[in-house]
Formats: C-alpha cells, sequence, structure tokens
C-alpha cells in the first residue's frame, strides 16, 4: 500500500497537506457509509502522519502498525539533517545568556 497514493498527495506534501487531505476523505468516506474504504485512508494516514513516519516509510517501505517500529541511527541522522539550522542571531544570542 503507498499511503501517498491513497491519499492522492506527492511524497514532498508538506504536514498540513497530509491532514488536509485526510480530513477531505475522512469526510467524503465516512465509516458508516463506506468503511472499507474508511479504513483504507485511516492506515494510510497512520504510516505517513508524521515526519519520523514519513522517513520511516520513505527508507524502510511499509511498516504494519502493530509493530513496534523504531528508527534506527541512519534514520534519525537523517532526519536531523532535514532540521532548520538556527540563525547566526540566534546563536550570539544563545551564547550571550551563558556567560
Amino acid at each position: 500500500m503507498n499511503p501517498y497514493l491513497t491519499l492522492n498527495l506527492s511524497p514532498e506534501a508538506t504536514d498540513a497537506d497530509i491532514r488536509d487531505a485526510y480530513l477531505q476523505l475522512a469526510k467524503r468516506y465516512t465509516p458508516t457509509h463506506a468503511p472499507k474504504e474508511f479504513a483504507e485512508i485511516a492506515k494510510a494516514y497512520a504510516l505517513i502522519d508524521t515526519p519520523e513516519k514519513r522517513l520511516q516509510f520513505q527508507l524502510h517501505g511499509p511498516v504494519e502498525t502493530g509493530d513496534p517500529a523504531r528508527l534506527d541511527q541512519q534514520s534519525l541522522d537523517l532526519l536531523r539533517l532535514h532540521r532548520p539550522r538556527p540563525q547566526w542571531s540566534q546563536l550570539c544570542e544563545t551564547f550571550s545568556k551563558h556567560t
């Protein structure tokens, strides 16, 4: 199962895009009228609802929701690379507070 195809998204989608797509599809396919489709949408959203899970999916493919999937060291290092670096002014401010 590819959650991006299920939610009609590209792999470059942001957190807000993923959440909006899920909510839009969940409203369209309610559990009372289309339980099978709703379950598929919910499962797809559960696979990529956080940045850590998206990275896990992109590196290792789908992980069953019952598995206690932990990120390995390589995945954590990649996740750290995607975080924004602090600005020079922020660093100077931080160091001036501690000196």
